[in-house]
């Protein structure tokens, strides 16, 4: 098996040690195996998920309105998918499913931005 080295701040390898104590992993290498697998496993089911849409679309007839028009009519009936992005860190957002009255709000009451995917 290929080894590599990861450097983590401090309160990162505490949690990843944390996790191993609870008795979920054998050790910090099968956690860091772990949230791969989980990582390339919902990378997958987006991808997935972006193909049926991309299917979706080519299969569909071409709108009979103006786009924006369709789009602004399908929010206002609450018809979307919403999506809530949050701020992780300085750099980074992500995203979860959020209520219809949380996305029509703007943000969340914990502070959480949300748009139309």
């Amino acid at each position: 098996m290929a080894q590599f080295d990861v450097s983590m701040p401090e309160g990162l390898r505490k949690w990843a040690e944390q996790r191993v104590s609870e008795g979920l992993y054998a050790d910090t290498g099968d956690y860091i195996r772990a949230l791969i697998r989980q990582d390339q496993e919902e990378a997958a089911r987006e991808t997935v998920w972006l193909q049926a849409m991309i299917d979706e679309g080519l299969a569909s007839e071409p709108l009979a309105e103006d786009a924006f028009e369709a789009i602004d009519a399908v929010i206002a009936e609450g018809g979307a998918p919403q999506t809530c992005f949050l701020r992780t860190d300085q750099t980074k957002l992500s995203y979860q499913k959020c209520s219809s009255e949380q996305a029509m709000k703007g943000v969340s009451s914990a502070g959480v931005a949300s748009a139309s995917r």
